[in-house]
């Protein structure tokens, strides 16, 4: 899932995704390499596993008033 936010973080089920954020280089899974696309206020969530999560967004400014928005998400088969 590909978020325009300046940051996340998964609680409650941290191990169902994994969070790639805006400066991250890259992440290797088994078969391919997912990268960031987009500009500097992008989020990839990668699901790992079956489950539900609660993601805490951050959407704002890095430099003004920012916000915090909370979604839950269900992995499935």
């Amino acid at each position: 899932m590909r978020v325009d936010a300046l940051g996340a973080i998964a609680r409650d089920g941290s191990d169902i995704v994994e969070i790639i954020g805006p400066l991250t280089l890259g992440t290797l899974l088994p078969a391919q390499v997912v990268l960031p696309e987009g500009d500097a206020w992008v989020v990839l969530v990668v699901a790992r596993k079956i489950g539900r999560v609660q993601i805490d967004f951050v959407f704002g400014s890095a430099w003004g008033s920012r916000q915090t928005s909370t979604v839950l998400v269900e992995v499935e088969d």
